[in-house]
């Protein structure tokens, strides 16, 4: 009985040390996988959070680009109108100088002209 003991024995620990061993690996690498789910989720929100802020500015840059377009072309269309309005008054103080009763319908012509417009433009 002696030797079968000492042959239980010699199974037995060994055996016991490999399945204490192999449970204390499998709660570490538990313990390993869940580290590395919340750092991931950590990279994750930040990502988030970054590419929010980022899309954030470049909503308010498109934003401001559209404004500064718009404001633009209201200022080319006023240009422009004020071009249009001296090239008109050139014209008609030239024709004015060059014969005067012409010039003097031509602006009785305009007058009635705007007259008849809109009272709105």
């Amino acid at each position: 009985m002696d030797w079968r003991i000492q042959l239980g024995v010699s199974i037995i620990v060994p055996v016991m040390s490999s399945l204490l061993t192999y449970l204390v690996a499998i709660k570490k690498s538990k313990d390993e996988i869940e580290a590395v789910k919340i750092k991931s989720n950590n990279e994750i929100q930040k990502i988030r959070e970054a590419s929010s802020k980022e899309i954030e500015r470049m909503r308010a840059s498109t934003e401001e680009q559209i404004k500064l377009r718009l404001a633009e072309r209201e200022l080319t269309s006023r240009e422009n109108d004020e071009k249009m309005k001296n090239e008109m008054t050139t014209r008609f103080l030239g024709e004015f100088m060059k014969d005067p009763r012409k010039g003097m319908e031509t602006f009785a012509t305009l007058t009635n002209l705007v007259n008849k417009l809109p009272k709105g433009k």
